[in-house]
């Protein structure tokens, strides 16, 4: 089926379609859809990542039926995030954007970006969250090789992404199939 988008359809549910179509749903884009912005795809994947992965319980455990999507450091995707997670699920919960400027306050987040401004402290924010069930993310070069669980790069100025799923499993994560089929896995030596 070809699926053309209207012009009323604002630009980054557009983004929500075409990587829904990437994850799974059904649906082709013509060709001649605009064009969606780098940050509007990652803000799309970030969101999305939690429906593909299992956190244990006790990283859901909270009485205010919340996922806390987080981001620390610089927010690349100026508000991007806010207006994605709107009406929003993962896992029955409403998604919650949490803007953070110190890793120490991460340990409610079950998805966590971390900005490229944060990367001086990448070994400290990676060690903080190590054994925490918390599915980190970055667009930072080497994230994956440096112990983070996911990391954007663009192949052809399209986003992708490197997933490496024995991170995941230390931290309790389980990555779907489903989210593995679409990565470029990286496994460590």
């Amino acid at each position: 089926m070809l699926f053309q988008f209207h012009r009323a359809i604002p630009l980054f549910w557009q983004c929500c379609l075409v990587v829904s179509f990437w994850l799974g749903l059904e649906l082709s884009v013509a060709e001649g859809s605009p064009d969606v912005s780098e940050h509007q795809v990652k803000a799309t994947f970030l969101v999305r990542f939690g429906k593909y992965i299992t956190y244990p319980k006790e990283a859901l455990d909270n009485s205010a039926s919340i996922f806390n999507l987080c981001i620390l450091g610089d927010d690349p995707f100026q508000g991007i995030l806010d207006v994605l997670v709107k009406d929003e699920m993962v896992k029955n919960r409403s998604i919650v954007v949490n803007y953070l400027r110190t890793f120490e306050k991460t340990s409610k987040c079950q998805t966590l970006f971390i900005s490229q401004s944060e990367e001086k402290q990448l070994v400290h924010i990676l060690a903080y969250v190590k054994q925490r069930p918390i599915l980190t993310v970055s667009d930072m070069n080497n994230f994956v090789t440096r112990g983070g669980m996911v990391q954007f790069y663009l192949l052809n100025n399209k986003v992708r992404f490197f997933i490496d799923p024995v991170t995941a499993g230390e931290a309790k994560l389980e990555v779907s199939s489903r989210l593995l089929q679409v990565a470029e896995v990286v496994r460590k030596e």
